[in-house]
């Protein structure tokens, strides 16, 4: 099912330690997480012209580097307007804690979220 993959991550997990999981795209992934029971799901914004620049600067091996192919993958993996891509949208409105990521220092934002979830 959708949770194929983060149940077998989950069974790798230890109770009471501290993990940050990365790209959950469907609510079903989340919910394998919150039996974990200390979980906090954190919603990492950036502006649409900031994905732009990162996806363009990014130039993935077979990505269509324009503003349509773009806007087209970006519906697709939110799962909106009759994609049916990833559902990261949905999983977006589980959040317990909006984070903006305009810039390009993981270092402050891995800060930032150790500050947010108390770590």
């Amino acid at each position: 099912g959708k949770d194929y993959w983060s149940a077998r991550i989950a069974v790798r997990l230890k109770r009471g330690d501290d993990y940050v999981v990365d790209g959950f795209r469907s609510p079903e992934e989340v919910q394998t997480f919150r039996r974990f029971g200390n979980f906090k799901l954190l919603g990492i914004t950036a502006t649409f012209e900031t994905r732009f620049r990162r996806y363009i600067e990014r130039a993935r091996e077979g990505d269509v580097l324009t503003l349509g192919a773009f806007t087209e993958a970006d519906a697709f993996d939110r799962g909106i307007g009759g994609f049916t891509g990833s559902e990261s949208a949905l999983v977006y409105d589980l959040r317990h804690y909006e984070l903006p990521n305009e810039g390009n220092d993981m270092e402050s934002l891995s800060l930032r979220v150790r500050v947010l979830i108390g770590s």
